[in-house]
């Protein structure tokens, strides 16, 4: 049996489950580590984006997105921010919004801003909003990327 059936089919039995969405996450995060932003993943997603913002016209000021399936890391409404964008909606069957997962990322995109290795257009007013942005209570320092 593929990978790829044996978790849909454990995702959707999930489903049935008192709490199965968090069982799912706990799985998801200790078994089959998806909630890790894993380099491949992330460059992926990072390269979407810049094809995303190129073809909007590099300049995101007053322009307006939506993203459908954000999943558990939002990078592309993310990079869309960094480069300006008045404002980013996302919509997900299902949340696997964690504001950890969120400051991970962020923590990831800037040290790559700060380090020179961003491969992703981005204005200096907004890395200094994603900067002064505190961390969650529940972020935990020994988490890696």
């Amino acid at each position: 049996m593929k990978k790829w059936y044996a978790k849909a089919i454990i995702q959707k039995a999930l489903t049935f489950f008192p709490f199965g969405f968090k069982i799912n996450y706990l799985f998801q995060k200790h078994v089959t580590k998806a909630v890790l932003i894993h380099d491949d993943f992330f460059e992926d997603l990072t390269s979407r984006g810049r094809f995303i913002i190129k073809e909007a016209g590099q300049d995101l000021r007053g322009l307006k997105f939506a993203e459908i399936g954000s999943g558990w890391h939002p990078i592309i409404p993310v990079l869309l921010f960094l480069n300006g964008a008045e404002k980013i909606v996302t919509v997900d069957l299902n949340s696997h919004f964690r504001l950890s997962n969120l400051y991970l990322l962020i923590q990831k995109l800037l040290n790559l801003i700060e380090t020179g290795k961003a491969t992703f257009p981005y204005t200096a007013d907004r890395v200094m909003v994603l900067k002064s942005l505190p961390p969650p209570i529940n972020f935990c320092l020994s988490t890696q990327f």
